[in-house]
């Protein structure tokens, strides 16, 4: 197995990052073009950029916490758009299970914003 340093994964996740979040969202661009002073863009795009970087490294976490999850129980043959819900089914106690189903249902209905 081939390793895979940090530095290049955090570098190559930074990049993808700046690009889908600041490259093609037009709520974001939208919300840069339409203040009325250069010191309120760029506190919007610092702003924005902490919390993507928080939301993304939160995401990050989460992924390499369920991999090493499933490593450690030789499990690593599961297809990579199958492990959360897996996990969600299989480990989670009913209640929680139940609660965090419902979220993502109420998240998928609710109209996407900028916030």
């Amino acid at each position: 197995m081939k390793r895979i340093r940090l530095g290049t994964v955090l570098s190559g996740a930074f990049s993808k990052l700046m690009v889908s979040q600041f490259g093609t969202d037009q709520s974001e661009m939208h919300r840069f073009l339409t203040v009325n002073s250069l010191r309120k863009a760029r506190f919007a795009f610092v702003t924005s950029l902490l919390v993507a970087t928080l939301i993304g490294s939160l995401i990050f976490f989460e992924g390499v916490v369920l991999y090493s999850f499933y490593e450690q129980r030789d499990q690593t043959d599961i297809p990579s758009n199958e492990v959360f819900i897996r996990f969600v089914f299989d480990e989670l106690s009913v209640g929680f299970r139940g609660c965090l189903i419902a979220a993502l249902f109420v998240a998928e209905c609710l109209p996407s914003a900028p916030f």
